[in-house]
């Protein structure tokens, strides 16, 4: 008994199922109940045929599916990617942030550094008239007898004392 397989066209072929191409795969090679195993090549070319397609449909689904996995990794990916160039643009603002805050707080120190500068200065000037004066010597000496002694007398009238040998 032999069963005919008849050639589909493709749109005929698009639109069988997985389980209707299966049954046309049984229909062809499975060995008939009282003919024995005699099988027409005819039919396995035709069982072939429709294997085939089956696992083009199958190759094409996991292909459909590893490409859903791509372009869900790309896109998660990407995310990433523009998360991490944010993250950036934000590190560096809080870096331009803080560069001119402590920009600052160098100019303010730079500036209060200056004026402690001028003060010493200006302190160390005045220390120094001050010292002036007390190393400016100002004395009294005088001479004259008394008793018929010979005294020499020796007023100090600066801020240093003054030792007389």
């Amino acid at each position: 008994m032999q069963i005919s397989w008849p050639l589909n066209t493709v749109e005929e072929l698009k639109k069988l199922s997985d389980e209707e191409i299966v049954q046309k795969i049984n229909a062809l090679v499975a060995p008939p109940v009282t003919g024995g195993l005699n099988i027409p090549i005819t039919d396995v070319v035709g069982a072939q045929f429709y294997i085939d397609e089956l696992d083009r449909r199958e190759n094409r689904r996991a292909e459909a599916e590893r490409d859903k996995r791509e372009t869900r990794r790309w896109r998660t990916d990407f995310l990433l990617e523009g998360l991490v160039v944010v993250l950036i643009l934000f590190e560096i603002v809080f870096a331009w942030r803080e560069g001119n805050k402590q920009n600052g707080i160098l100019q303010n120190l730079q500036d209060s550094t200056a004026s402690s500068v001028s003060a010493l200065k200006t302190m160390n000037e005045k220390l120094q008239l001050e010292l002036d004066l007390y190393y400016e010597p100002s004395l009294l000496v005088t001479y004259r007898t008394q008793n018929e002694f010979p005294i020499l007398e020796v007023r100090n009238y600066a801020r240093t004392s003054i030792t007389v040998f």
